[in-house]
Parts: structure tokens; C-alpha cells; sequence
């Protein structure tokens, strides 16, 4: 379903790319996870990326989509997972693997200077897929998530118009029957580039 969501996604954003506004963003994220995310797995993400678009409306606002993935692991030497009425204990591998889809929308602040602060909002989609390994048993859950994404930045703009950004951006996964909201804090480095 990530796929089709991500083909249907890219063939929209196809008709806006010759718009000479057109900004594109390639981002490395590290990723903080929050709630059941943060206490599932402890450890920070270093595996990731974020690919932006955005079309500038005018000169303060730009409106676009963002797709990402992030991925999460942990190893625990022992411990105790508790789902519903059931416990185990043992060795524990413990991932998740968090891809991100949602349209956007920002507002730039000091137009036509070099440093511009911005803040945005965003909606979309989540697909979560945690896994458990521990022994020969394997637990896994992959529910889809509704998706808030609030974000914050400041881009730097050199010569050319290229510019390199560094943002924070909340991702608030919303609780489903399966699993609760899987949300994480994402502070990111990226290079935009445009026509």
C-alpha cells in the first residue's frame, strides 16, 4: 500500500515540477523516538532520509509533500516484552522501520535574504513495521497511521539559489487498534535545490 500511496504522491507532484518556483530537498535526518516509539527502542536513528518538494505560492508560501523512511534498532541483552496478556523474556533485537508521506505546507519568513526562518505543517501517512526477535520467535506489527508533521527551520541560501537547511520536524503517528501512535522527533540537515 506504501507503494502505491508513494507512486500516486510522485505522479501529482509530476504536472507542479515545471514550475520555475519549484524547490527540491534531499535531507538526512536523526531521529528521536517519543512515546511507545521511544520506550519500545531507546537508541536514536542514524539510518534515514527525507525527500521534499516545494512550490513557492508566493513569495512567503510554498506548499509541497514530503516522503521519508527512518529506521530504528535497539538490542537488549535481556528483557521483558509484554503484549496484551502475554510476556517474554530473553535477548531481544528490536526494530522499527517508520516511512513518512504527507503533504505540506510553510511559511517563510525575510524574503530574499540569505538566512530565512520558516515553520510549516503537515498531513499524511505513516507505516510503521515494528519487530521483535527474541529466540525463534518473531512478533511483528505494520499498522498505517494517520500523520501530523509540524516543522521548523531555517535556510541558508548561497549563490545560485541552492541552499542548505536545518529543520526539526515532529512526527505524531496516531493510535490505531493494532499499535499505539508511533511519533518521533526528527532534526535534520538537508540541501535544496531549484530553478
Amino acid at each position: 500500500m506504501f507503494r502505491k500511496a508513494l507512486s500516486i504522491a510522485l505522479l501529482a507532484a509530476g504536472p507542479m515540477a515545471a514550475n520555475a518556483q519549484d524547490i527540491y530537498i534531499l535531507e538526512y535526518p536523526i531521529a528521536f523516538g517519543t512515546g511507545d516509539l521511544g520506550d519500545f527502542i531507546d537508541e536514536p536513528s542514524f539510518r534515514g532520509f527525507i525527500f521534499g518538494y516545494r512550490r513557492m505560492v508566493d513569495s512567503n508560501r510554498a506548499i509541497g509533500m514530503d516522503i521519508g523512511w527512518s529506521t530504528f534498532f535497539e538490542k537488549r541483552d535481556f528483557d521483558t516484552y509484554v503484549d496484551g496478556t502475554a510476556a517474554i523474556s530473553g535477548v531481544q533485537y528490536r526494530y522499527t522501520n517508520v516511512f513518512t508521506a504527507s503533504f505540506q505546507v510553510d511559511h517563510v519568513f525575510r524574503d530574499g535574504e540569505d538566512i530565512r526562518p520558516f515553520i510549516g505543517i503537515g498531513a499524511g501517512t505513516s507505516y510503521a513495521r515494528r519487530t521483535l526477535d527474541m529466540g525463534l520467535y518473531r512478533l511483528e506489527k505494520d499498522p498505517w497511521q494517520f500523520l501530523m508533521q509540524p516543522e521548523a527551520g531555517v535556510a541558508l541560501y548561497m549563490s545560485g539559489g541552492n541552499a542548505l537547511i536545518l529543520s526539526a520536524n515532529y512526527y505524531w503517528g496516531m493510535k490505531t487498534k493494532q499499535l499505539e501512535g508511533q511519533s518521533f522527533l526528527a532534526l535534520g540537515i538537508a540541501y535544496a535545490f531549484g530553478n
